[in-house]
């Protein structure tokens, strides 16, 4: 993964509390070219969310300490240019329809699909890829 403008290292967080869906996520992502830094709760996940600290962001709803949505609501008030990176994972597809709108990257539904987590991957570092080449051109 590569911008227009040269190469840059392409960091990911995962916020997922369960230990088998992080190490998936995990592996997914450095396949990828990703290193990648995980956390099991939203409190740690917003102590390390930076305004360019990560390319990308998976986040689980779901969370039995800070649920994932006041992350995203910490992101929407202090780094709101982060949600362009970030996934959101849930098996509550209403949630997943309607509670968060733009500009949101993608959203996943549990149980979800390898294939389709990659292209949604693509689809995000593509988005930040061809925003980073837009702001050199300027």
């Amino acid at each position: 993964m590569t911008s227009g403008v040269g190469p840059r290292p392409c960091h990911a967080l995962v916020v997922e509390d369960d230990p088998a869906i992080c190490s998936l996520f995990r592996t997914i992502l450095r396949r990828e070219g990703f290193s990648v830094e995980d956390c099991r709760t939203g409190s740690e996940a917003i102590a390390r969310i930076g305004p360019d600290g990560y390319h990308l962001i998976v986040i689980d709803l779901r969370r039995p300490e800070t649920h994932g949505g006041e992350v995203i609501s910490y992101l929407k008030t202090h780094h709101l240019q982060v949600l362009k990176t970030v996934i959101v994972v849930s098996a509550d597809r209403s949630v997943i329809r309607g509670e968060y709108p733009e500009p949101i990257c993608r959203f996943l539904s549990k149980p979800f699909d390898i294939e389709e987590f990659t292209h949604l991957v693509h689809a995000c570092t593509e988005l930040c890829d061809r925003e980073a080449a837009a702001a050199v051109n300027r």
